[in-house]
């Protein structure tokens, strides 16, 4: 089996046969406390992980002589490595059949080209958690092992242990699987409360201005009443007097309600017949979002210290599926404004990417060059629109973009896609990463022919 010493960093595997994705990947998951093994072939990645451990890997389909798929069943056909979790890369939506076969293969997500970053990056955050959690139960699995002469304390750890790991096992899956929060909040819970024997398990979402529940989701068992609205969390004082202990971070645990210093708290929950509670923070960054919280009413709850420790972890993969979705909601209302002002300039608009491939044309542009849909364009190089003869033209003025990131107004001629040619004033922007990276060309269009004839004859 392959090892991992104590104390290194996780191994991500980023295969890509182009230099420029790899590089991309690169830096979007530096920010991780990662070591990222990269090659741009599939031979290449299996020579390379060879005696390593892999905590995730991150496959391109599309490669020559060895493709995503194939190199997905070499991984996880090897006897001494674990199953490797894998998320493929790809540029097109897949079919059932597609699909299947990389499921068959060891798929257990997928992130479409050109990818979101946050959304990467939350999807890798899940699958480390689950990465170190499992190392940490193992070496606390091999610390007890050793202790001979505590046998029955072992048992009783490696069975808690167990439960750790499938419950964090199927909540980091339902992190992933589930598109919607709702649903995985609740189905959280739901697991939460059955493995731990609690009657009540909730997830509160603080209004800070206001000291007052802004959202609740909530689980409970069989013979056991939600409570009344939260009336015991409800008030304003209580919860201020709750968060006063959360945001600092600070578990609140309590075996024994009545072991709580103040008088109205205390009976506030004896009204909700509340005998044990247990409260644990959720960041959403830096920021406080809120917090889990378990009631135990049928009998006292104690909370030992390694639950607290793994409700912890737990609380932080819950955290991260609620911080992306946030972020997708967010990059759908930034995509839809994109879109609006993309696709509003009166003039025809083009993405190229550092090597002159189109990756995004606007409805005017697809208008101006004739082109049916996006398909006749995207993936097609930016030269092909260029007659011959002003070749040396375009690329002098890319190399000057690129000195001085803007070329503006340059009269060229551009050829349709029937073989056309029209007179186009055509200005050039680079974009850049926060590094200075060049990300890709915005190419405006303007089909100035009309105009030009119109001047000739005010001449003539």
């Amino acid at each position: 089996m392959n090892k991992t010493e104590a104390g290194t960093k996780p191994n991500i595997l980023i295969v890509d046969d182009v230099a420029a994705n790899l590089m991309l990947f690169k830096i979007v998951l530096r920010v991780l406390d990662v070591n990222l093994i990269a090659a741009e072939s599939g031979a290449e990645a299996l020579r390379k992980i060879q005696g390593q451990e892999i905590a995730l890997a991150l496959l391109d389909i599309q490669m020559p002589e060895m493709d995503g798929i194939e190199l997905a069943r070499k991984i996880q056909s090897d006897n001494n490595r674990e199953i490797v979790p894998i998320i493929f890369i790809t540029a097109h939506e897949r079919d059932e059949y597609e699909l299947e076969k990389c499921y068959a293969a060891g798929a257990v997500d997928f992130i479409l080209k050109p990818f979101k970053k946050n959304i990467l990056l939350s999807k890798a955050k899940i699958f480390l958690e689950l990465y170190r959690q499992k190392h940490q139960i193992e070496e606390q699995k091999l610390k007890i092992e050793q202790t001979a002469n505590e046998v029955a304390e072992i048992n009783q750890t490696l069975n808690k242990r167990l439960v750790y790991e499938n419950l964090l096992s199927k909540i980091s899956g339902l992190a992933v699987s589930v598109g919607d929060i709702g649903l995985f909040l609740e189905s959280s819970l739901a697991a939460l409360g059955e493995s731990f024997d609690v009657n009540r398990a909730y997830i509160i979402e603080c209004n800070h201005e206001t000291d007052t529940i802004k959202n609740v989701r909530s689980w409970s068992n069989k013979g056991v009443s939600s409570p009344n609205e939260y009336k015991h969390l409800a008030t304003s004082k209580l919860l201020k007097y709750w968060n006063g202990f959360l945001t600092s971070g600070e578990i609140l645990s309590f075996d024994s309600i009545e072991d709580i210093r103040d008088e109205d708290t205390r009976n506030l929950l004896r009204a909700q017949n509340i005998l044990s509670i247990l409260l644990c923070p959720l960041f959403i960054g830096d920021l406080y979002y809120g917090f889990i919280g378990f009631d135990s009413c049928s009998k006292r709850h104690e909370w030992p210290k390694q639950d607290i420790a793994f409700l912890q972890s737990i609380s932080r993969i819950i955290a991260s599926a609620i911080e992306r979705k946030l972020a997708e909601n967010i990059l759908i209302i930034n995509e839809t404004k994109y879109r609006t002002m993309f696709n509003a300039s009166p003039d025809g608009i083009f993405l190229i990417s550092p090597t002159g491939i189109i990756t995004e044309a606007s409805e005017i542009g697809l208008e101006l060059m004739e082109a049916g849909n996006n398909d006749e364009l995207i993936g097609q190089h930016f030269f092909r629109m260029v007659p011959s003869e002003e070749k040396n033209l375009v690329k002098n003025i890319i190399s000057k973009t690129l000195e001085e990131g803007f070329a503006p107004n340059i009269e060229i001629k551009i050829r349709k896609k029937n073989q056309q040619l029209f007179l186009s004033e055509t200005s050039i922007t680079l974009i850049q990463n926060a590094d200075l990276e060049s990300l890709s060309f915005l190419i405006t269009l303007r089909d100035i022919s009309h105009r030009k004839k119109l001047e000739q004859k005010a001449v003539a």
